[in-house]
Order: structure tokens, then C-alpha cells, then sequence
């Protein structure tokens, strides 16, 4: 285990317990969140080093890294992906966008979301530290490397996406300049994170599956999104709200408070994250979209 002795955002040394709570997928440890005492930001602390991570995604129930789970979750969360959200992520992308470039998804998994981009005339490349999860990809015939590293000096992109990836970063602070020097001038950095000022977050607290500890190092607000990327002089354009995401979090962890899947809760919690975020714009999950200028 390492243990941070600033805060990633502020470089504050002052943090106090905020919460502990339980990997419920994999290992059934118990972790610490930490609050910074200066600008808030929530991380894990202490965590598993970048060498040790690894063994925290090996589980059947991350979808993202496994296609073969079989059952109605693992079935309904397929079919939302290929029917609603890759279209909905394109959308956000070529609304930016009105020429189809070079485009890199980091944290890409089994590649849903880049088959779907070249399938629309993207030119894609990947970046994805697992080569299990990133085999099928890998196998088409599409440029997938294991660290951002592999990529500097090398090309640069038109977009980068990392569609809930920065929250799993050991590096926050040095991988994101990376992004921003990959990036062509005038590009665009679409980051999907956790919101954990959404209602789902507030009401499920230590049981919130979205916390995901050791697996999600930071737990990040708005305010603390706008702080990171103004720090690094990237300029945030848009947030978006994702919607469906209130659900499928909500299911998820009505399951981890009470030992069973709770799906007439789950509708009516999501239900209500959604409606408390029509008013203050804090869904369950938030899109920061960000260019970077001359």
C-alpha cells in the first residue's frame, strides 16, 4: 500500500478520515477516504501501489474489463451500451468536432466504444493496461498501447476520451499534462467521472457503489473537476449529465446494503437523482468536455 501525503489538487498536507468503506466486488477490504482540509477533494488513502492494483480488477463482475458475464444486469448493461450510450458519446464528440480525426480512448477495455467510432469513420487508437480486457482489440487491428508513454513524441490527436478512467489514475496530475500535450491545438478531452455531490452518492453513502474503493483513487465534484483542469490550463466548455448512469449505480449499491439486488429501489432512487438534477445539474455521473487553446 502507498500513502499520499498531499492533496493531488492543492498539494495541501492536511486530510482527515471522511469515510470507510468496503471493496464489495473483489478483495471484501476495507479502505479509508480521506477529505483534503483545504479544498475538499476525497481520495483513497491509503491505496494500492500502481505494481499491486492489478489484482483488484480481476473479477468476472468488471463488466468493463469482462463480455462474457451472463444475467439481466450484465445483459441490460450490454444492450444500454450498444443502443444509447456509444451513440450518445459519439454525439458529444462530433458535435466538437466537424471533420473525423484521429481519436484516442484511454482506459478503452474490450474497445466497444472504438470499434463503434471507426465503425462511424474515426481513425482510433487505444490505451488499456489490461491485455486480457484489450485482446479483441488488439486482434482487429487497431493500435492499442499499455501506457500513455508508448504515444509521446509519437502522434498527436484530434480527441481523447476516458470515459470513467481518470478516477482509477495513480499518476493525476503527470497524466493529465500527457493528455494535454497529446492533444492538437484546438483539440478536445471529454473525462466521464463519478459525481459524488449527486443525490445517489448522498443517499447511499459508504454503500455507494460508484466509491469503488481501491479501484477509485479520487472521488471528485464539479469543483474539484474545474480546479484540476484549470490547474493544468485545459478549459472546461460544457458538463453533461449521464442520466442512466443514476441507475445502474443505484442497483448496485441497494444490492451492497442489503445483500440483494433492489430493483423497484434502484428505479426509484435513479428516478429521484435524476429529477434533483434537472435543478442542480448533479447527476450520478458527469462528462467534463475541454478544449485545449493556442
Amino acid at each position: 500500500m502507498e500513502r499520499l501525503s498531499a492533496c493531488p489538487i492543492c498539494g495541501h498536507v492536511g486530510f482527515y478520515t471522511w469515510l470507510r468503506t468496503k471493496d464489495f466486488t473483489v478483495s471484501k477490504e476495507e479502505f479509508d477516504i480521506v477529505c483534503c482540509e483545504q479544498c475538499g477533494l476525497k481520495f483513497t488513502n491509503p491505496r494500492p501501489a500502481e505494481t499491486q492494483i492489478g489484482q483488484y480488477y480481476e473479477s468476472k463482475e468488471y463488466i468493463s474489463h469482462h463480455d462474457e458475464k451472463q444475467g439481466i444486469v450484465p445483459f441490460i448493461y450490454k444492450w444500454v451500451r450498444e443502443h444509447i450510450t456509444l451513440k450518445q458519446k459519439r454525439r458529444w464528440v462530433e458535435k466538437q468536432l466537424t471533420h473525423k480525426g484521429k481519436l484516442l480512448d484511454v482506459g478503452c477495455g474490450t474497445g466497444h466504444f472504438l470499434f463503434h467510432m471507426h465503425k462511424h469513420g474515426w481513425d482510433v487508437s487505444g490505451v488499456e493496461p489490461s491485455l486480457e480486457a484489450s485482446r479483441k482489440v488488439r486482434d482487429s487491428g487497431i493500435p492499442v498501447y499499455e501506457r500513455l508513454e508508448q504515444l509521446i513524441n509519437n502522434t498527436k490527436f484530434d480527441a481523447i476520451t476516458m470515459w470513467h478512467v481518470l478516477e482509477h489514475i495513480h499518476h493525476l496530475n503527470e497524466d493529465l499534462q500527457k493528455l494535454k500535450d497529446l492533444l492538437n491545438n484546438g483539440g478536445w478531452l471529454f473525462i466521464a467521472v463519478p459525481n459524488i455531490e449527486s443525490y445517489d452518492a448522498h443517499f447511499y453513502g459508504t454503500f455507494w457503489a460508484a466509491l469503488d474503493v481501491p479501484r477509485h483513487l479520487y472521488h471528485f465534484s464539479p469543483a474539484h473537476m474545474k480546479q484540476l483542469l484549470q490547474k493544468h490550463g485545459l478549459h472546461l466548455q460544457e458538463i453533461q449529465g449521464m442520466p442512466l448512469d443514476a441507475y445502474y449505480i443505484s442497483l448496485l449499491s441497494s444490492e451492497y446494503r442489503s445483500g440483494k439486488k433492489q430493483w423497484a429501489e434502484a428505479i426509484y432512487r435513479g428516478t429521484l437523482s435524476n429529477l434533483h438534477a434537472l435543478k442542480n445539474k448533479n447527476y450520478s455521473s458527469l462528462v467534463y468536455i475541454v478544449n485545449k487553446v493556442n
